[in-house]
């Protein structure tokens, strides 16, 4: 299977020491540059990290929630009864005998990460997250998904965007967590780590968010105008980004997915409109 998911790598540069000042920041008014022009967007305030297997944990402790990929949510196109119909995505270095990279696990969801193993640890981002799952948690905690714009606008936290049709620019080690050397065979982890991280480990933008590029993808809201029926956003890139694949390692990238696809890379976090009592 290769190196461990979520493991610092013996050798690998250290990451900072982990761990977020305040549990949300404050984002600004500002502009976003569109082909129409400037886009003004109004200031908010968001989580510092992606939400936490802890956070989420105490979601589903408090109401009960289960999530798309503990559902089965496939059952009725593989047929009435059919065993193993759930589950969710799950990467994994190829290898010669088998030369997959994703794997369609039933036991994977965001208790057992990874299907088989170890159960998921408390500061790492909770994934194998559903757009619902993740509409489900912003409501309880009193917020909601970001919108395309406000995402980017706090990914960006005051840079300015490319030129259009320059090659994005892998982060540095010590600013994200992404993928470093020949995707998808080997993470070579100059960044510190090997697969996902826990949040926080890197540098925080200007805005103080941590994390907005690299570690998981992030759902984002949907606009059912611009997207198709059954898809939704998924905004900043993951750890599986490289120079050699993907490279959606920026605040302005981007990827379509199936609303209730979840996969070991696909998180979120929250906004909220009015500054917010203490995270739940």
């Amino acid at each position: 299977m290769g190196l461990a998911l979520g493991a610092a790598v013996a050798g690998a540069a250290e990451p900072p020491a982990c761990g977020a000042a305040n549990p949300w920041v404050k984002v600004p008014a500002g502009t976003l540059d569109s082909p129409a022009g400037p886009v003004p967007v109004a200031g908010f305030y968001l989580d510092s990290t992606e939400v936490t297997n802890t956070r989420f944990a105490r979601f589903a402790k408090r109401t009960g929630y289960r999530t798309t990929a503990e559902r089965e949510t496939l059952a009725a196109a593989a047929g009435p009864g059919a065993p193993g119909t759930w589950g969710s995505a799950v990467f994994r270095n190829p290898t010669m005998t088998d030369p997959r990279w994703w794997h369609l696990l039933p036991e994977a969801n965001w208790r057992r990460p990874h299907g088989a193993g170890p159960a998921a640890a408390a500061e790492l981002p909770v994934v194998h997250m559903s757009y619902e799952d993740a509409q489900a948690f912003a409501r309880w905690a009193g917020g909601r998904l970001p919108t395309e714009r406000e995402w980017e606008h706090a990914a960006r936290a005051g840079d300015a965007p490319r030129r259009p049709g320059a090659r994005p620019i892998a982060p540095a080690p010590d600013v994200a967590n992404t993928w470093q050397g020949m995707f998808p065979f080997s993470d070579s982890a100059e960044d510190g780590f090997a697969g996902i991280a826990p949040v926080a480990c890197y540098r925080a933008n200007r805005f103080g968010a941590h994390d907005m590029v690299g570690n998981v993808w992030e759902w984002v809201q949907r606009d059912p105008q611009t997207m198709r029926e059954g898809y939704g956003l998924l905004a900043g890139g993951s750890f599986l980004c490289s120079d050699n694949y993907c490279r959606n390692y920026t605040p302005a990238g981007r990827q379509q997915q199936e609303l209730d696809f979840s996969a070991n890379h696909i998180g979120f976090r929250v906004l909220y409109e009015r500054q917010p009592e203490p995270a739940p």
